[in-house]
């Protein structure tokens, strides 16, 4: 039987019109959807297609806030340089290798998540690339047609991806500055003199764009959470902290305060990062107290949406027997998914991941079959079929 036959057949079988049926398959899970390329090429032609990618993204996550906000899947990478997909919410979480010939080993750092895409930078600061692990589709973005910043001195970079809803694309941003001031040195001060340098990539036009130089210069973290259409960093001006939102459609930066309970303390040296937990912004805030002290505190704060008022809450402090190292997501509600290391001894500790539920204190381990004997967090997505080359 030919594959006009076949594709005449299935869909006469079904007695469904073609709308009812793309509305029944945006609501099955990605896996499915692939076996069911192979129904007939009509079906493989509606489940390939962007505008289905797009209905079946907004069906299963923006149309559902409960499972757009809880994490599902993760990223971990061995110490062979191996990546493995997690899915946290199967009956038996199940480590699968993820195959991808052409990055091997990938030798990657993930540097920002959105929408099922994940950017990372496998080699330099100019090898970019976008992947969907759920696809395993993987795009190399372009090299910078034009220097960032012609200055001399310590060179750093952040970075970010999100989507622009104005204009139905994906954006990564990308900002680098040079620190005048000694990298040895121990002094904060930056010369008035510096600026962060701008440059923004369209996956629609698939080119970069130098924009407007900004005086933010950021502090501690090299991706961005993307919150409310916008990026988010903390960054450093006049010498004082701030978050920094970048809205993705109008290009230009907005400031987002810290925590009105921060006072700035010079004995204290602080590490902040940010990410995206349970639908809210969330501020990892950890504060390591000089020598011969050598305390460390960690405070947990989140931000459902910023504007009048104190908009953040602190939902978690220090946890007894742990040390975090990475907060993932939330699995379910109050509980916290986290990297840690577990101390199994005195003097013993043990990577793992667990669950923290800060209402009742009490912490899990993640049992997770074919996990690798030592591992690292790469990153966060959702399962979608947006395409990356487009």
């Amino acid at each position: 039987m030919s594959d006009s036959e076949t594709d005449g057949c299935s869909l006469r079988s079904n007695n469904l019109p073609p709308d009812i049926i793309a509305d029944v398959l945006s609501r099955l899970p990605v896996n499915s959807l692939y076996r069911f390329k192979c129904v007939s090429p009509s079906w493989n032609s509606l489940i390939s297609s962007p505008y289905f990618a797009q209905t079946h993204f907004n069906r299963t996550h923006t149309n559902n806030p409960n499972k757009h906000i809880l994490l599902h899947n993760i990223v971990l990478q061995s110490i062979t340089q191996d990546l493995y997909t997690v899915d946290l919410t199967a009956d038996v979480p199940f480590a699968t290798k993820l195959d991808l010939p052409s990055l091997q080993p990938p030798e990657a750092k993930v540097l920002g998540s959105c929408n099922g895409l994940l950017l990372f930078c496998r080699t330099g600061r100019s090898n970019f690339f976008l992947l969907n692990p759920s696809t395993r589709e993987c795009k190399k973005l372009p090299s910078l047609p034009f220097v960032l910043n012609p200055g001399h001195g310590f060179y750093s970079c952040l970075y970010g991806v999100g989507y622009d809803s104005s204009t139905d694309d994906y954006k990564v941003v990308m900002l680098s500055y040079y620190d005048e001031s000694d990298p040895e040195s121990e002094s904060e001060s930056y010369a008035l003199s510096d600026t962060t340098t701008v440059a923004v990539y369209s996956l629609k036009t698939n080119a970069w764009r130098r924009i407007q130089d900004t005086q933010y210069i950021h502090w501690g973290m090299t991706f961005g959470a993307y919150f409310n259409a916008c990026l988010h960093w903390v960054c450093r001006r006049e010498g004082s902290y701030l978050i920094v939102a970048f809205d993705l459609a109008d290009e230009v930066f907005r400031e987002v305060s810290l925590p009105a309970s921060w006072a700035e303390a010079d004995d204290e040296i602080r590490k902040f990062e940010l990410e995206v937990v349970g639908g809210c912004l969330c501020l990892v805030y950890t504060i390591y107290m000089p020598m011969p002290s050598r305390n460390r505190q960690i405070e947990v704060w989140t931000m459902e949406e910023s504007g009048v008022g104190e908009p953040w809450t602190k939902i978690m402090t220090d946890i007894d027997g742990i040390r975090p190292l990475d907060l993932l997501g939330l699995l379910a509600e109050n509980e916290f998914v986290l990297t840690a290391k577990v101390q199994i001894l005195p003097g013993v500790t043990d990577d793992k991941l667990v669950v923290y539920n800060h209402q009742t204190g009490t912490l899990t381990d993640i049992v997770v079959r074919g996990i690798p004997t030592k591992f690292s967090f790469w990153g966060t997505y959702v399962e979608s079929l947006l395409p990356c080359l487009s």
